[in-house]
């Protein structure tokens, strides 16, 4: 099931990547707005790929995560999905930042990848 689910969304990914460089060559509003939310789709893929690491680490005698730090890491994601749905421009996010966690843990990439994402949704970048 986490294969199939890992496969998914990739395909989903791949369709937003591809409706992405099709809006960018569009004429404004259209390709202005596409450029806006770019680095955004980007720190999303690789999100997504940190994600996916993590687990084939875990899979590999790796530590799993806390239960904490899961639950901190999906608030996160869906904090940022619903600011997504919302908003017109990635600066109108305004998402919060994580707390500081450990370092050495399988998710420390992914909470990296985050940061990058909020980075550039509060135009810190």
């Amino acid at each position: 099931a986490r294969l199939q689910d890992r496969r998914r969304i990739y395909r989903e990914m791949s369709g937003v990547r591809n409706e992405f460089q099709r809006a960018l060559t569009e004429p404004p509003p259209t390709g202005a707005r596409a450029a806006a939310w770019w680095p955004l789709v980007v720190a999303v893929e690789r999100i997504v790929d940190a994600t996916t690491a993590a687990r084939v680490r875990v899979n590999h005698g790796a530590e799993a995560p806390r239960a904490e730090e899961v639950a901190t890491v999906i608030a996160d994601l869906r904090a940022l999905a619903e600011g997504v749905r919302k908003a017109r421009t990635p600066t109108q996010l305004h998402p919060a930042a994580l707390p500081p966690g450990d370092e050495g843990s399988v998710l420390a990439p992914v909470r990296h990848e985050l940061a990058a994402a909020r980075a550039i949704a509060t135009d810190e970048h």
